[in-house]
């Protein structure tokens, strides 16, 4: 029962599972370009000229675990995941609880109804891209971790534009 990573930094200094936590950081990475994620970079005067709200982003880690034959729990894959700081930033300008993106309902039922028939038992309904789809209605950039920013060649940091969707903004559900 390790804890798990606060940060990629420590994610990836990790001694025991540093290659799992990289591999799991590098999927993460090509999924941004696979939902489209981001659009162009640019600094951080350009944003803010152009109205752009700067998001502000922490990474989440998680171990998949999934049953031995004789069913213990084990440890079968690491994911890591770019996730937005707006929600809690927009509650609390609006006075409400905002919470962090969930699935449809639909789809929760037709994942379980397809369980049901088939004779599977679920003990974890994972949604892999369920976060990635559809557009960001708000202007914004986001702020990338140290490992994937990038500079102009005057030394300005470059943020990338948010045209898609990621996890912990506000087109999660609210109360």
């Amino acid at each position: 029962d390790r804890a798990l990573p606060k940060n990629l930094e420590l994610a990836l200094e990790d001694k025991l599972e540093g290659a799992e936590w990289e591999k799991a950081w590098e999927d993460e990475v090509k999924r941004w370009g696979e939902f489209k994620t981001f659009g162009r970079m640019v600094t951080v005067a350009q944003a803010k000229a152009e109205g752009y709200q700067l998001l502000p982003t922490t990474e989440a880690f998680k171990r998949k675990t999934g049953l031995t034959s004789d069913g213990s729990l084990k440890v079968v894959g690491h994911r890591a995941r770019l996730c937005a700081k707006e929600f809690q930033a927009m509650g609390a300008k609006a006075g409400k609880l905002v919470y962090a993106p969930v699935v449809r309902d639909e789809s929760s039922r037709c994942n379980i109804a397809f369980c049901f028939q088939h004779g599977y038992t679920t003990l974890v309904i994972d949604f892999r891209s369920a976060f990635r789809q559809g557009r960001y209605p708000y202007r914004a950039v986001v702020q990338l971790p140290r490992r994937n920013r990038t500079y102009n060649d005057n030394g300005e940091l470059l943020v990338p534009i948010l045209e898609g969707n990621m996890e912990g903004t506000v087109t999660g559900a609210s109360v």
